[in-house]
């Protein structure tokens, strides 16, 4: 039942046809990191595993060939009873220390996939910066003091007579008023 039971899960995690898990990705101060981090993730799928083989403890032995309990018996310096379990046996189990394995690997793949796509971001580190303005300006200038010599002109070319020419004037005026302040 368990081993038909890892062996159905690691089919599902190795088909790439659905998410196995979602990752939030955030901006810290210039640092992309993920919720949950890849570490604890990982960390957390391992423990699943565990306890799901830990869990075969609840299932005591039965007599042989029948639906009795076993009964528990009583070791040598306790007074406890220890009633035989499966996890004994599945403990033991190479087949199942094969699919754990297995899935752990599979679990560890997508783990340093989810990594390498963070870390994909820190090429982007510089683009990540509090203070935007005084790196987009650094002439001094605002946006709205690069606008004035604009208007100004603007202005100026409405008192006059000649539209047209004006008006291409303006355009060329305001392109190349753009592009120099756009100049790093």
């Amino acid at each position: 039942m368990v081993i038909r039971n890892l062996q159905s899960y690691l089919n599902r995690i190795s088909r790439q046809q659905e998410p196995l898990f979602a990752v939030d990705l955030m901006l810290a101060g210039t640092d992309v990191v993920g919720n949950p981090q890849p570490a604890e993730l990982y960390r957390l799928v391992i423990q699943e595993l565990r306890d799901a083989i830990e869990s075969t403890r609840v299932f005591v032995r039965w007599y042989r060939g029948s639906c009795v309990i076993a009964p528990g018996v009583k070791i040598d310096g306790s007074e406890d009873l220890h009633y035989f379990t499966f996890y004994e046996e599945i403990a033991k189990s190479s087949e199942i220390a094969d699919l754990v394995q297995q899935i752990a690997k599979v679990y560890a793949n997508t783990v340093e996939k989810v990594k390498r796509f963070q870390d994909s971001w820190r090429k982007h580190k510089g683009k990540f910066v509090a203070n935007k303005v005084s790196t987009i300006n650094p002439k001094g200038r605002s946006a709205q003091e690069a606008r004035v010599p604009a208007k100004t002109y603007q202005k100026s070319v409405q008192n006059t007579n000649e539209e047209t020419l004006t008006t291409i004037k303006l355009i060329k005026s305001i392109l190349f008023l753009s592009t120099e302040d756009l100049r790093l």
